[in-house]
C-alpha cells in the first residue's frame, strides 16, 4: 500500500512541478510577443501622455525606441507572473481557508464562486509580484519613448539612480498594478 501512495505522490509532484515550469515558459514567450507586438501603440500612447516640449525626436525615427528594456522585462514579468499565480493557486487550494470554505457548500454556484476567488487572489499576487520586476524597466522605457533618454545601454538605468535615487525605480510601481 505504501508503494501506491508514494506513486500517487510522485506523479501528483511531477505534475505541479510541470504545470509550473510549463507556466514559467508560457508566461515568458507570451509577455515577449505582446510586448513586441503592442510596442508602436505603447510608444504613440506614452508620447501623448508626455509633457509639451519634452518630446525631442520625431515619432517614425522613434517609434521602438525603448524597446529593448521593455523586451529584457518582458520574460522575467511573464515568468514571475505565471510562476507567482501557480504556486499562489496551488497554496490557496490548499489552505485551510478553502477547506471551510468548501466543507459546507452544497450548491454548485457556491464552489464556482469559492474556486473564482481562489484564482482571482493568486492572479492579483502574481501581478503585484510581476509588476514589482516590471516598474523599473517600465521607467526606463517610458523615458526612453519620450526622449528624455537618449542612452542605449544600462548606464541610462544607473544614471537614473545616480540622479532620482534608488526608489526612482519603483516610481511607477503602483500604477503598473
Amino acid at each position: 500500500m505504501s508503494d501506491e501512495v508514494a506513486a500517487v505522490a510522485t506523479k501528483s509532484q511531477w505534475s505541479t512541478n510541470r504545470t509550473f515550469w510549463l507556466g514559467l515558459c508560457s508566461g515568458a514567450v507570451a509577455g515577449t510577443l505582446v510586448d513586441t507586438i503592442l510596442y508602436p501603440l505603447d510608444t504613440i500612447k506614452t508620447r501623448l501622455q508626455a509633457k509639451p516640449g519634452t518630446i525631442k525626436t520625431p515619432l517614425t525615427s522613434s517609434l521602438y525606441r525603448g524597446i529593448l528594456p521593455a523586451i529584457a522585462a518582458s520574460a522575467p514579468c511573464g515568468a514571475v507572473f505565471f510562476a507567482t499565480y501557480d504556486i499562489s493557486k496551488h497554496l490557496l487550494f490548499q489552505s485551510s481557508w478553502y477547506k471551510k470554505r468548501v466543507a459546507g457548500l452544497d450548491e454548485s454556484s457556491s464552489l464556482v464562486f469559492t474556486n473564482t476567488m481562489v484564482h482571482m487572489m493568486a492572479a492579483a499576487t502574481g501581478d503585484m509580484t510581476s509588476s514589482f520586476v516590471r516598474a523599473p524597466f517600465e521607467m526606463l522605457k517610458q523615458r526612453m519613448q519620450a526622449g528624455i533618454i537618449t542612452s542605449r545601454s544600462i548606464s541610462s538605468m544607473a544614471h537614473v539612480v545616480r540622479s532620482a535615487g534608488l526608489t526612482a525605480l519603483l516610481a511607477g510601481y503602483t500604477s503598473l498594478m
